[in-house]
This record gives structure tokens, sequence and C-alpha cells, in this order.
């Protein structure tokens, strides 16, 4: 198993294999707290409707907070592989463990760079 591959199954395992529906609940929370604070307008604006334009302003938070979540758990993971590296004695495990951490900044560089978001 390659260590990106080992990452990815840390994370999936942090995430309890799904997350977890109270903090889904949480999120979805923050969402629609964040879209009721547009301004009601009639008509349409930017081609949406007032309703249409909460509903892609809640969508898009729930994105960008669920990636800054995975992002945190990608910082988790890289302080593990961290911490093991320096209590490493053996050199090939200190570089496995220098993998793991690159690994874990690769993985959170791209899902920063695929959707957009900013830390």
């Amino acid at each position: 198993m390659t260590v990106v591959a080992r990452c990815i199954k840390t994370m999936a395992f942090k995430l309890g294999g799904n997350m977890n529906e109270q903090r889904i609940r949480e999120i979805a929370n923050q969402c629609s707290d964040f879209a009721e604070q547009i301004p009601f307008f009639r008509g349409i604006e930017n081609g949406l409707t007032w309703e249409a334009t909460i509903q892609k302003a809640r969508d898009l938070k729930f994105t960008e907070l669920v990636i800054r979540e995975c992002m945190t758990i990608c910082d988790e993971i890289r302080a593990d592989y961290f911490k093991h590296r320096k209590a490493a004695d053996d050199f090939t495990d200190k570089n496995i463990y220098a993998e793991g951490e690159a690994a874990s900044d690769i993985i959170k560089y791209k899902m920063k760079k695929h959707f957009g978001v900013e830390e």
C-alpha cells in the first residue's frame, strides 16, 4: 500500500468511515446561518431568485466547511507522522514517516486547489 493510500485510509478511519451525522448537522446549521444573512430581494439578481441565491450560498458554504474539516484531518495525520518520525530510531522508519508527512501535505494541497478553499 502506498503512503498516499495509507493517508487516505487513515482519513477515512478518522471520519469513522463517513462523517459523523451530528457533525454534518452542525455544519449544515452553520451554512443556513450564513445564507440567511443575505438580504431579501424581489425578482432576479445575477440570474437567480432570492431563494436560489440562498440555496447556492448554503451549498457552497457546506462544501467549503466539509473540505476545511478534511484539511484539518490532514493536519492531524501529518502531526501524527511527525511525532512518530521524531521518535523513530531507524533511518528507514524516519523516511517512511517523512513520506507520510509529505503525502498528508499533498492531499491537503490538492483538496485546497481542487475546491478553491483558502486556509
